[in-house]
Parts: structure tokens; C-alpha cells; sequence
């Protein structure tokens, strides 16, 4: 798809994003390995009910694992990018009105050592990753309201 086309797809499915951090335990201790990308979409408004959600869901899971292949690199110098495995349920966020949500996540995580820590310009790092999105037509958080 061209960036317009993802624009698009990101406007009908209010696809967005959020950043969290990627906590893991190491030597009995919470420790920052990375950050979490969370990936989320909407139905399409005109799809309502139980049985409509059911029938496309491996659609819009496909587009946003195709999303997450063409925003973020298989490749990077530092840092390793791992997409997580397909959420079966719907997601109900309060930013959202609780609308009903898709969700994929992208682990972000040092490439040699898994349990190096995060350091403090990290979070700086991601900034083209976040741009990239944006391009695509993602929102930071959600869409708002209405």
C-alpha cells in the first residue's frame, strides 16, 4: 500500500499507538530492557456486532502485522525489533470510549544484551519510529474524542 493508502486505512480504523516500557526480571530485580510499541485499530464503522468483528479480524491483524513490517526495520544497529504474537481478544481503552480495539505490540529491546537496561537517551532513539507512524496516518494515544 502507498503512504496515502495507509493514511487512509489509519483514518477508518483510528489505528494509533502508544510507548510503554519492556520490564523483564534480571537477578530478582525489575529491570528496563526496552520499550513496548502497542499498535491498535478499530472495526470500520460500518462493521457491528459480534459475528461482523469475527469475520474480519484476520484482516485488520494482517494489515497492521503488514504495517509494522514496512515502519519498523528487520534490521537495526543497536537495537532489536521482535513482533509479538497476534492478541485473540479486543481491547477496551478508556482514550477511546472503550470502542473496541485490535492490538499488536513491537518489542524494542537492546540487540546483544537482552538484559543491558535502557539508557537515558533511549526513549530519544524511537523518535523516527514514531515519526514514521505518523506518516502512515497513526495517531500518538487515540484519535480523541467524537
Amino acid at each position: 500500500m502507498t503512504e496515502a493508502e495507509w493514511q487512509e486505512w489509519a483514518r477508518v480504523h483510528k489505528a494509533c499507538w502508544e510507548i510503554g516500557p519492556l520490564i523483564d526480571m534480571h537477578e530478582g530485580q525489575k529491570l528496563q530492557v526496552g520499550y513496548e510499541f502497542n499498535l491498535f485499530a478499530q472495526f470500520p464503522p460500518e462493521v457491528k456486532g459480534p459475528e461482523a468483528r469475527r469475520k474480519v479480524f484476520p484482516e485488520i491483524h494482517a494489515r497492521i502485522k503488514e504495517l509494522c513490517e514496512q515502519v519498523f526495520p528487520s534490521e537495526a544497529s543497536v537495537a532489536r525489533l521482535e513482533l509479538a504474537p497476534i492478541e485473540t481478544s479486543v481491547k477496551l481503552r478508556p482514550e477511546t470510549e472503550f470502542a473496541p480495539e485490535l492490538q499488536r505490540t513491537v518489542r524494542v529491546f537492546h540487540k546483544q544484551e537482552y538484559f543491558q537496561g535502557v539508557a537515558g537517551d533511549s526513549r530519544q532513539r524511537l523518535a523516527p519510529l514514531e515519526e514514521r507512524l505518523k506518516a502512515f496516518g497513526l495517531k500518538a494515544g487515540s484519535w480523541g474524542r467524537g
